[in-house]
């Protein structure tokens, strides 16, 4: 801010002719003086505008941080999916072994019951005919 105002008195302009020196400083000293008010004005406009950049560019800067993090949570979530997708494969593929060993022995079992029914067929075909057998032999004996 420039403080320099000069202050030169009014001629009285009944007096003077309007080419006279000191109509024309007066009229110097004037325009000077609006000269530093606009000066000032613009300094402080400027100012007021620098402080808006710097609000500005502070803003910026912070939602760029908050972006930069959200970015690095972001990233740490897909390295848990990732993560979390290798147990998945995991459990699955344990689940088809399971299934597998289910099925074998479910296969096992139902041999085992084809094994009995003919196992039991025979041996209550045999002993219908040991009965029979018998029957027959304690007729022929009376």
């Amino acid at each position: 801010m420039c403080n320099n105002k000069k202050t030169t008195p009014h001629p009285d302009k009944t007096t003077t002719p309007p080419n006279d020196y000191r109509f024309l400083d007066y009229r110097l000293t004037q325009l000077e003086n609006k000269l530093e008010r606009g000066l000032d004005t613009i300094e402080q406009e400027q100012r007021r505008y620098n402080l808006e950049v710097m609000k500005t560019l502070t803003n910026l800067q912070e939602g760029q941080n908050k972006t930069t993090e959200n970015i690095a949570k972001l990233r740490q979530r897909i390295d848990n999916m990732d993560e979390q997708m290798k147990c998945l494969d995991k459990l699955k593929e344990t689940a088809n072994k399971n299934t597998a060993k289910i099925k074998a022995t479910n296969h096992r079992i139902d041999v085992i019951q084809k094994i009995l029914f003919a196992v039991g067929g025979a041996a209550i075909s045999a002993l219908f005919t040991a009965i029979i057998s018998i029957t027959l032999l304690l007729m022929q004996t009376l």
